[in-house]
């Protein structure tokens, strides 16, 4: 089987290549790019895409999904001001846009794959308008609230971000996916459900990293590395650890004991941050005298 290492937030795709998925949405993108030049099939071929992710993302935020909508650009817009035929063609492409996110069917989804978008395109209008008339912009809906996807939650972008990448190797054994700070902004439970469901059917390979310590709860041991504070020996597995041990405990034990070969922590001295605090404080008091 054919091999895939992705890294979530590396700009490692071209997203409106060949083998365009929604790579829109990688962390950082849809700020920065969204307003992209892309042509009418493209736009059809990413909700095609989007439709999956959103089975998913509703089984994690109840509710939550991801809408698109494609639009002149804004210097476009002004040229065809006042000529009809122009709306006609842009709200049939977004109805067409609509009906397929609507799709819950696998089959009709495969109509818009991408060696058959052309064939659905054939001879309709909206085939005639080319990347440099259009962009796309995206939106996130709950019921009837739909707010652009960039003035969402952190935790929630972060969530839609990397979907299609847990996705892939979780459905693909030859897919590894690696997460840097993959619980950045996610709650606490969630977490360890998407973890534990990953680990107990997933097919691929998972690697992240986590401030997080629920995954010490719900994890296999055998699984899990920890950072230390040597540059030198940056990573081990904990010894002394029985199988009945929470290792969640033993972490915060092992901070301040420190029975294995290297600290996991940098100690913080409270005494000196309380210190270093009231300093901080007459510090600001005079400046403002």
């Amino acid at each position: 089987a054919e091999k895939y290492l992705f890294i979530a937030g590396a700009n490692l795709f071209n997203a409106f290549s060949d083998n365009a998925a929604p790579l829109l949405l990688r962390r950082g993108y849809v700020e920065t790019h969204q307003d992209d030049e892309v042509t009418s099939s493209q736009v059809l071929y990413i909700a095609r895409c989007l439709v999956p992710l959103n089975r998913v993302l509703s089984a994690i935020v109840p509710g939550l999904r991801v809408e698109i909508e494609a639009d002149y650009k804004p210097e476009i817009r002004k040229l065809f001001e006042g000529r009809p035929i122009f709306e006609e063609i842009i709200d049939d492409l977004n109805s067409r846009v609509h009906k397929i996110m609507a799709s819950e069917s696998i089959e009709t989804l495969r109509d818009y794959d991408e060696g058959n978008l052309y064939a659905n395109l054939n001879n309709h209008s909206i085939d005639y308008i080319d990347k440099r008339l259009l962009s796309v912009r995206f939106f996130s809906r709950r019921g009837d609230i739909v707010t652009p996807l960039e003035d969402e939650s952190e935790g929630i972008k972060h969530i839609i971000y990397d979907l299609d990448l847990f996705i892939a190797a979780y459905n693909d054994p030859g897919v590894t996916v690696a997460i840097d700070e993959f619980d950045a902004g996610v709650f606490e439970y969630l977490l360890g459900e998407m973890l534990k469901t990953f680990e107990q059917h997933g097919k691929g390979q998972l690697i992240f990293t986590s401030h997080n310590l629920r995954p010490l709860e719900v994890l296999d041991r055998s699984f899990i590395c920890f950072t230390t504070t040597n540059p030198e020996n940056r990573y081990l597995r904990m010894k002394y650890i029985n199988q009945t041990n929470n290792l969640r405990d033993v972490y915060y034990r092992q901070i301040l004991v420190g029975e294995q070969d290297e600290d996991l922590y940098d100690y913080v001295n409270s005494f000196e941050l309380m210190e270093a605090l009231d300093w901080a404080g007459e510090g600001n008091e005079q400046s403002e005298t």
